[in-house]
């Protein structure tokens, strides 16, 4: 891993986007060769896919050599096999849902790569979000589970579960999913009430299939929400890709009112002056009702940020979220599940299934702390 990021010409970044002639922007190495930290960027950032698209219709793939050229194809035509095979599942998922009276509303990638992207296929993405009421969050899960799917991880806590913004993520039929109760954590900046999203939805039809999807108001706010929460720690491109590609289609369709309402909350209007800033020197368009900056050195930064981490997981540390959560009351309550932790964490943890097992290692468990504990105090000593 290079420790040093690489940071590709802002040019070729909005030429990729506005399909802007890219020829003389391309970063070769040794006659037709890319730099290989240039298609290391574009494949972390999801943008591998609508790079190569941009080739094709910009005529250019003859200048490349022949390996490249097959280390592209490879990458697109396996990315439309896992958008065929993902959309199968969401579609089969919803007449499920639907058959069982659950209205689920399709969020993030899911819905813009079918709304806003000129092809599905150019928006990469690792899994499916779906928003749900707090009455049909978990019967839908249940549901799930009795289809056979399986839980990819265990939260310490049902406590600690309830700071995310959605449950441990599913694996069906080879796709993940991700039930949201909330569109932004209860503790986090910009948090708003469920209700308040729910009542700007819209149904649109996939593929024959009624779903759900936000209005453009509130998909907009929930875009710059969820890339500001990961500016620091898994920052991907593709995001701010998200977000003028929406804007460009639906910008006329914000509702002034509504975002108005999202821009009151505190600290949202110094959080999006960023965002649009960024977007105003890459696009030139910026968000409604934000007057931008121009600090040219912010938007490499925010380039640098996008590159993959040596821990691709991003792990908040117990100390980290103790600072977080306000009040002593909700301190107290994390810091219960960290030292009583279910027994589902248990048996995910040690790697046994049984019940009895699992109630066995809690005293290894508590082994484990005091160790901890007794090293500190001596270490201090």
């Amino acid at each position: 891993m290079n420790s040093i990021p690489y940071i590709p010409a802002t040019d070729l970044l909005r030429a990729i986007a506005l399909n802007e002639p890219m020829q003389t922007l391309l970063p070769f190495e040794n006659g037709q060769e890319f730099n290989p930290l240039f298609l290391e960027f574009l494949q972390w950032n999801r943008l591998l896919p609508l790079f190569f698209h941009r080739l094709k219709q910009q005529q250019l793939t003859h200048l490349i050599s022949a390996t490249t050229l097959t280390y592209l194809e490879d990458k697109y035509q396996k990315n439309i096999f896992i958008y065929l095979q993902r959309k199968k599942v969401l579609i089969e998922s919803l007449e499920l849902f639907n058959t069982n009276g659950i209205k689920p509303v399709l969020l993030k990638g899911s819905t813009l790569a079918e709304t806003i992207y000129e092809n599905p296929v150019l928006r990469p993405m690792t899994d499916i979000d779906l928003l749900f009421t707090k009455e049909d969050l978990l019967p839908a899960r249940q549901l799930f589970l009795k289809q056979g799917a399986r839980e990819l991880y265990t939260s310490e806590s049902k406590y600690t579960t309830g700071l995310m913004q959605h449950l441990p993520a599913l694996m069906y039929k080879g796709v993940m999913f991700e039930f949201h109760e909330l569109l932004i954590g209860r503790y986090e900046e910009g948090y708003l009430p469920p209700e308040v999203f729910f009542k700007d939805i819209q149904p649109v039809s996939l593929s024959g299939t009624e779903v759900y999807i936000l209005s453009p108001t509130v998909q907009l706010y929930h875009l710059l929400m969820h890339a500001e929460k990961h500016l620091h720690g898994s920052n991907r491109f593709i995001w701010l890709y998200d977000i003028y590609f929406l804007l460009q289609q639906h910008g006329k369709n914000i509702d002034p009112k509504i975002w108005d309402a999202f821009l009151s909350q505190p600290g949202i209007i110094k959080t999006f002056t960023k965002y649009s800033a960024w977007l105003r020197q890459l696009f030139g368009i910026s968000l409604p009702g934000i007057s931008p900056s121009d600090n040219k050195t912010d938007l490499i930064e925010y380039i640098k940020s996008c590159r993959r981490y040596r821990i691709e997981q991003h792990h908040v540390g117990t100390f980290t979220m103790l600072r977080k959560l306000p009040g002593l009351r909700l301190k107290i309550r994390f810091m219960a599940g960290k030292i009583f932790p279910t027994l589902a964490y248990i048996k995910r943890l040690y790697g046994v299934s049984s019940t009895f097992k699992a109630l066995f290692y809690y005293p290894v468990l508590y082994g484990w702390y005091l160790g901890k504990m007794w090293r500190i105090w001596r270490k201090e000593k």
